[in-house]
């Protein structure tokens, strides 16, 4: 079929009167179309020509079939130097050129031809592409393949949604647990501070007097500075966020201890749920592709 469709292309011709002594190149179906007046038949005829399978030469038989009164027929490029036969017609469309038929000469303006051609043989070109792909993906029986392959991954993904989700029952408590315990640490520094801006005012005010407290809040102060110093270059950790997270993540994994579960399988399993969601997700879009190309 594909045979016998590039030939009926290849020497599809129409004729009619003339209405015109000109030889125009313009564009039917996404082919370009080159209209040459005939000498003995006197009408122009239109020639469907495919620029990347055809040369010179199947373009000046098809005339010469049309119109047995030619003798002689040549092509000549704008400075009047003779173009070989063998030259694609890709290439002659890319420029103005002179057509001879017998004794007369006509000049082709084929620069609509030349900016034309470039993007219809590549909307061609891919046209076939995905047709010649969709029939490899149908031969290779490559969706039922992916259809298999996708019911593996929803049972892969449904024994590791059941082994997960004991853990993650458990850790749901857990982390209620450690959340509460991090906020209690995060309550007790701020009583801390307050107990010991009561305790100094007590001795500022009541027991003693500003003279003798002032060098022990500067050891108190200083003091201070220090610890929480020596708590960033230990933990690298520079605000109450990160300070409250870190806290959270040792009770978390203190009472997960306790309780025998093993985060770093936990953070396997999620990873490789992950990543079984993100391969059948792609199975489907590979689908839903396949599926608007055959109905386009």
């Amino acid at each position: 079929n594909y045979l016998r469709l590039s030939v009926s292309i290849r020497k599809a011709q129409f004729c009619s009167a003339p209405s015109t002594d000109k030889v125009i190149v313009n564009y039917q179906l996404g082919l370009p179309s080159i209209q040459i007046p005939l000498p003995s038949r006197q009408e122009v005829c239109s020639f469907t020509v495919r620029p990347l399978m055809q040369t010179v030469a199947d373009l000046l038989n098809h005339v010469k079939q049309e119109d047995g009164g030619i003798d002689h027929i040549a092509v000549y490029d704008a400075n009047d130097v003779r173009i070989s036969k063998s030259t694609p017609l890709e290439t002659l469309l890319k420029t103005n050129f002179n057509l001879i038929v017998n004794d007369k000469k006509y000049s082709v303006d084929a620069a609509l031809a030349s900016d034309n051609l470039a993007s219809i043989e590549e909307e061609q070109g891919m046209a076939r592409l995905k047709t010649m792909i969709h029939q490899l993906y149908t031969g290779l029986n490559v969706e039922e393949y992916e259809m298999r392959r996708e019911k593996e991954l929803q049972q892969q993904l449904q024994k590791l949604q059941d082994d997960i989700s004991p853990i993650e029952s458990k850790l749901s408590n857990m982390s209620v647990k450690a959340e509460r315990r991090s906020n209690m640490m995060m309550w007790g520094g701020l009583a801390f501070m307050s107990v010991q801006f009561g305790f100094l005012a007590r001795l500022t005010w009541w027991e003693y007097s500003w003279d003798i407290i002032e060098p022990v809040t500067y050891f108190v102060t200083y003091g201070t500075a220090i610890i929480f110093y020596s708590y960033y270059l230990i933990t690298r950790k520079d605000n109450f966020g990160d300070i409250q997270d870190r806290h959270f993540q040792i009770g978390l994994h203190k009472y997960a201890g306790k309780n025998g579960i093993d985060l770093t399988k936990y953070g396997q399993l999620k990873d490789d749920i992950i990543r079984v969601e993100a391969q059948i997700k792609l199975l489907k879009n590979s689908r839903a592709s396949l599926s608007r190309h055959e109905d386009h």
